[in-house]
């Protein structure tokens, strides 16, 4: 019986260092003779910073891809990284991340045995120095996680950690939409897209990947940007819905936001923190309003 393929997709911008770290943590995954795994590597920089990286390791005896993408647009390069793939999966990891030895067997594994259209994992944060207390204490790089084999919810996917069928793609209309690749919002977009048509997405707990979090993620400015464009995306994501739930959905932000605006006079005097958690909710609903009202303070990530 032959074995099934996969196709791990990465998709970078001018991060050599640590596209080449996470090529040689791939080099070492286990996988029992269950499957073979190659690599695809989309350059999102005209410039093809990363083609030297890719080469190297080449070189060295890697089974690895390179395509470039010319213009900037992390939907488009995702679109081109599966596109250039070829399997019965495709794995999403993100650049910065970088895996256990085991992180696709966990991922294939849970996939196998749950009959899922897709697993995903934990991305756990990995400071790179000492951050500051609020950083820490505020959660604010920390993400959901559920028991394996819990059936997850549009909101809660993302392409940083994911393993999907190839079968999900054999409709071109499952590709990740372009409108998103500047702002983001993107993996939220297709993952909803796709559990309307019936494909079922589930966690692997044990499937974990490890994503850096530099100094310059350390600034509060950092996640009050952030806070806002995730209030933005999800706006223009509820322009697809029918028009009560969009309503619903404003209307809701509309009473939050008020609500925010009274304790916030409470708030200020707290540790950052408590401050960072509050400002994350707050700006998620601003921008949120705001592009409603057709007000772009950001229009990009």
């Amino acid at each position: 019986m032959s074995t099934e393929h996969i196709s791990v997709c990465i998709c970078t911008y001018k991060r050599e260092h640590l596209l080449g770290r996470l090529l040689d943590t791939l080099r070492e995954q286990r996988h029992g003779g269950e499957f073979s795994f190659s690599v695809v590597v989309v350059d999102n920089d005209p410039s093809v910073s990363a083609l030297h990286v890719v080469e190297i390791r080449r070189r060295d005896g890697m089974d690895v891809l390179y395509e470039n993408e010319t213009e900037k647009n992390i939907a488009m390069a995702r679109n081109k990284a599966i596109k250039s793939s070829r399997g019965e999966y495709v794995a999403f990891i993100d650049d910065d991340e970088f895996p256990g030895p085991f992180w696709l067997y966990d991922l294939y594994k849970t996939c196998r045995a749950t009959g899922a259209d897709g697993v995903l994992g934990p991305v756990l944060p990995l400071f790179d120095g000492d951050p500051p207390g609020w950083l820490i204490r505020g959660k604010l790089c920390e993400r959901p996680s559920f028991p394996t084999g819990t059936l997850l919810k549009p909101h809660n996917c993302r392409t940083g950690n994911a393993l999907l069928k190839r079968a999900i793609f054999l409709d071109s209309a499952n590709f990740f939409d372009p409108s998103y690749g500047l702002t983001g919002g993107e993996d939220t977009d297709f993952f909803g897209r796709v559990k309307e048509k019936g494909f079922r997405f589930v966690w692997c707990q044990e499937a974990s990947v490890h994503e850096l979090v530099p100094p310059e993620r350390w600034r509060k400015s950092f996640y009050l940007r952030r806070a806002y464009m995730r209030g933005r995306v999800n706006h223009l994501y509820s322009l697809k819905e029918p028009p009560a739930q969009r309503f619903r959905v404003l209307a809701r932000s509309s009473m939050a936001f008020v609500l925010y605006t009274l304790v916030l006079p409470f708030i200020v005097p707290m540790g950052d923190h408590v401050k960072m958690r509050f400002f994350d909710g707050y700006f998620h609903h601003i921008g949120r309003l705001s592009t409603a009202l057709g007000i772009s303070f950001l229009k990009t990530r």
